[in-house]
């Protein structure tokens, strides 16, 4: 993407893998598998560090999309935004279907009250909560620092509620244009990088055109010591 032209590319982290209701109906628990959590948070530890090198390398912007972070806010926090299912899918038993194994299935009646649509993929009121919490940062802030910078420029910004950061760049103008739309539009965005991959857990190549169009941020939430990524990076 870089060779095409493209400065500024998104990148989606792994969600909870522990926390999907078909990880604990193959593990045989009712809670979240740390195990597989923690899998999670080591190989995205892994892919911010990646990104810091990349930025000072190639020049480009970045950014890494935390739906592990959105998710686990969800879930540790349902009555904030009004889920009141937060183990099981809304299509069948809710705990095994997942692709076909939904065609046919009964569905529940009220989906926005569930975090997950199938034993996988949240629903379309979770992405966008995404979207909105997304968007109204960025109308927030004036400028927006690259991920290198904001790492080892001006340290980690530990802040629980960080999700995801959008910056538009000058030829988007969202001031212009509809917000319920743009929620709706960035919401499919995130969903199509998730429902693109296996699992949600395999990082969906952007098209160019829409790299060029718009720039996602984040202010990041770490529990990993970067310190020696930076130091690298500076050599």
């Amino acid at each position: 993407m870089h060779r095409l032209g493209a400065t500024k590319i998104a990148v989606v982290g792994i969600p909870p893998i522990g926390c999907m209701p078909i990880t604990k109906t193959l593990v045989g628990t009712t809670q979240c598998d740390n195990s597989y959590n923690q899998a999670a948070i080591s190989f995205n530890s892994k892919l911010i560090f990646q990104l810091v090198f990349l930025e000072k390398q190639l020049g480009i912007r970045t950014s890494y999309i935390d739906v592990y972070g959105v998710l686990m806010e969800a879930m540790n926090n349902p009555s904030k935004y009004g889920f009141t299912e937060t183990t099981k899918g809304c299509v069948g038993s809710g705990v095994i279907e997942i692709g076909e194994s939904c065609i046919g299935a009964m569905t529940c009646k009220d989906p926005s009250r569930y975090v997950f649509w199938d034993a996988v993929h949240p629903t379309q009121k979770m992405y966008s909560i995404i979207a909105y919490k997304a968007i109204s940062k960025v109308l927030s802030q004036d400028e927006t620092p690259l991920l290198y910078s904001l790492v080892c420029g001006e340290g980690v910004v530990n802040d629980a509620m960080s999700i995801v950061l959008f910056k538009i760049v000058q030829d988007f103008d969202l001031v212009h244009i509809d917000t319920g739309v743009a929620f709706q539009v960035v919401g499919n965005f995130i969903h199509l990088f998730l429902t693109s991959t296996i699992l949600g857990v395999i990082v969906g190549l952007l098209s160019v055109y829409i790299i060029k169009k718009i720039v996602f941020w984040e202010v990041l939430d770490l529990s990993v010591d970067l310190s020696a990524a930076c130091a690298a990076a500076e050599e």
